[in-house]
């Protein structure tokens, strides 16, 4: 029996799909899917998010967006490197996939 939720959900399935034989249950609690099969928009979830911030506090999901792109224009203009961008913020830069390489415009 495998178990998860949300993106553990999915592997849980996955590990049900690829592994017949050995895993008899898979349960995907808020697993996306759907999001995989690539059936829905890939920012379906994003844009609820969004939605249901704006709904609890006016003004939210807008100061959150701008936010993140004040920090994204920040990075693009004293970084060009992944790496040291993660470094200097903080980040595991060990955790990075290797395709991440540079900070695209």
């Amino acid at each position: 029996i495998t178990f998860g939720g949300s993106y553990p959900g999915f592997l849980s399935t996955m590990m049900r799909f690829r592994f017949p034989d050995i895993i008899d249950v898979a349960y995907a609690s808020s697993a996306p899917l759907e999001l995989y099969r690539q059936v829905v928009d890939a920012n379906a979830y994003y844009d609820k998010v969004t939605d249901v911030a704006e709904q609890a506090v006016p003004g939210c999901a807008h100061a959150v967006r701008d936010t993140l792109y004040d920090i994204r224009d920040d990075l693009r203009a004293n970084y060009t490197d992944v790496g040291m961008a993660a470094r200097d913020t903080g980040f595991c830069v060990d955790t990075f996939p290797t395709y991440m390489k540079d900070i695209p415009e």
